[in-house]
């Protein structure tokens, strides 16, 4: 039995082939500013997850144009540029289908309807010409801006009647400014592009249930195309708790779960990855990494076209 089966509780799933599915009450008040939807005026429905994460079926009623407006600005754009080289890479197709990723070092990774051209100055081919290693720097993003546009998507799927509990996280949502009320904010992924479920995309949210105060209450999962983002959240009373006791907490990558574990069948162990999100600082990642292909092609310095 996997972490979460023995420690946490299923209370969301939804992925592509369920459909389109809208959560939160329509005529209500918006779940993160308060505000009252006026007579008569109604408010567009929000993305629970950006569609850049491939997500046009799960949708928010209850989110303000205000707030959607904050969202998208503010954070989004940030968690876009965070992801786009992955998103790239695996073709995660997003309102203006799979996004270029272009580097300052002239690596261009491209998609169109017969593969992915990978363009890049700085190649590196293996001996066996089978595989490709890439050294890719994004555009410049606030990682924590970025981790705000993960969070949000929990915000939007806790319970109604528990979203009094974490007050200070929605506090840290409407402040472009704000900090986090705990940190270090750490992004655990787990990433095996050359396996896939059976959706491209889906998303999972986990209520701790027999695990100890000091695990987070939620944790959110969102899986698109081979990477699996968790994302904690922590009630109003376990920051308090922290904060009283002048103590630090570090945060590990869950063991993976069952439907997970499916893709170890793949040539290789998914790759963890642990990143800290907590700096406000405008920063540019530099990411590497190899990819693969079963037949052999020509590498060019024009280009390696590739179905990947």
């Amino acid at each position: 039995m996997g972490f979460y089966e023995k420690l946490y509780r299923p209370v969301f799933c939804h992925s592509k082939s369920d459909g389109r599915l809208v959560i939160g009450k329509k005529n209500s008040h918006c779940r993160y500013c308060g505000q009252t939807k006026q007579e008569g005026r109604g408010w567009n429905l929000a993305h629970v997850l950006p569609a850049f994460f491939e997500n046009n079926e799960l949708f928010s009623a209850d989110e303000c144009s205000s707030c959607n407006d904050l969202f998208g600005c503010q954070y989004d754009d940030h968690l876009a540029k965070l992801t786009k080289f992955f998103h790239a890479v695996t073709g995660v197709r997003g309102r203006k289908g799979v996004p270029t990723a272009k580097s300052g070092n002239g690596l261009r990774i491209e998609h169109a309807l017969d593969g992915v051209t990978i363009t890049d100055p700085e190649r590196t081919a293996e001996s066996d010409d089978k595989s490709l290693t890439l050294r890719y720097r994004s555009e410049p993003h606030s990682r924590f801006a970025a981790w705000k546009g993960l969070v949000k998507p929990i915000f939007a799927l806790i319970p109604s009647e528990l979203l009094g509990e974490f007050e200070a996280t929605r506090r840290m949502l409407l402040n472009p400014q704000g900090r986090s009320p705990i940190e270090p904010c750490m992004l655990l992924i787990a990433a095996a592009p050359w396996g896939r479920l059976k959706d491209k995309y889906s998303v999972f949210l986990f209520e701790r249930a027999h695990a100890g105060e000091d695990y987070p209450r939620f944790i959110a999962v969102y899986y698109v195309a081979g990477m699996f983002y968790h994302v904690p959240i922590y009630s109003d009373k376990q920051i308090a708790d922290i904060s009283r006791a002048n103590r630090t907490f570090e945060v590990s990558i869950p063991p993976l779960t069952d439907s997970i574990e499916t893709l170890k069948t793949g040539p290789r162990e998914p790759k963890l990855l642990q990143i800290d999100m907590t700096s406000q600082d405008q920063v540019s990642d530099e990411q590497t990494i190899t990819v693969e292909w079963i037949e052999r092609h020509d590498i060019s310095e024009q280009g390696l076209s590739s179905p990947l």
